[in-house]
């Protein structure tokens, strides 16, 4: 087991069963390193949809520089977040914020935004304004990281597609009203039509899921 991995599932060692095979399966078929990295080493992030916190806790463990808000809607993932914060001795830079479903981060406010895997459970009018919403968010010379899963190869996107039908409609682990996988061209275009020079990176070499980032950069205020 790798130190970033013991360190942040370790700090959800007294947080129930259920919530630790939920992390534990989240890390085991998701690059989460992979998309931490791409985040600037220092600076406010918002984790944006952030559920048990994983990315959160990573972000703020790998750099002291980092502070983390994390906000979701679900009230009982965040008390799992909040007591890993703690066990972990992150709570001083990991920020824990219940909000509601039309939450609007403010403009401006953040050094990066990630939102990983959140926009298949909203539906496409709703993701693409909240893709606007967070490239708003992010300060000149700020960075936007969206972690999806994409649309191919057909086989992944079959297997994804399966797995995340049992955790909403079945399991109810994961809270959604619908499964609508949205085509790369179409978050890429939300993103640049927001104002952010755009690259999309695959994620997925040796895994069974198709995971895409998509980086978006805004331009730092011109020198005066």
């Amino acid at each position: 087991m790798s130190g970033h991995r013991r360190a942040v599932l370790g700090a959800y060692r007294g947080c129930g069963p259920r919530a630790r095979a939920h992390v534990a399966l989240r890390w085991a078929t998701a690059p989460l390193p992979a998309v931490v990295d791409l985040l600037p080493p220092t600076g406010r992030i918002l984790d944006l949809g952030c559920g048990h916190g994983l990315v959160a806790l990573l972000a703020a463990q790998r750099s002291p520089d980092r502070s983390v808000h994390a906000v979701d809607v679900d009230g009982a993932k965040l008390a799992v977040l909040r007591r890993a914060a703690t066990a972990s001795g992150l709570g001083g830079r990991v920020e824990v914020e219940r909000v509601g479903e039309g939450w609007t981060p403010p403009a401006g406010a953040y050094d990066a935004v990630v939102v990983a895997d959140v926009l298949y459970l909203l539906g496409r009018s709703r993701a693409v304004a909240l893709l606007r919403q967070v490239a708003e968010a992010v300060r000149p010379g700020g960075t936007v990281v969206v972690k999806e899963v994409g649309s191919h190869p057909r086989w992944k996107a079959r297997v994804n597609q399966v797995q995340e039908r049992v955790a909403v409609g079945v399991l109810g682990i994961t809270r959604g009203a619908t499964v609508d996988v949205l085509p790369e061209a179409l978050v890429e275009r939300a993103l640049a039509g927001a104002g952010l020079r755009v690259e999309q990176r695959r994620l997925d070499h040796l895994r069974f899921h198709p995971h895409v980032a998509f980086v978006g950069h805004r331009p730092p205020r011109p020198a005066t």
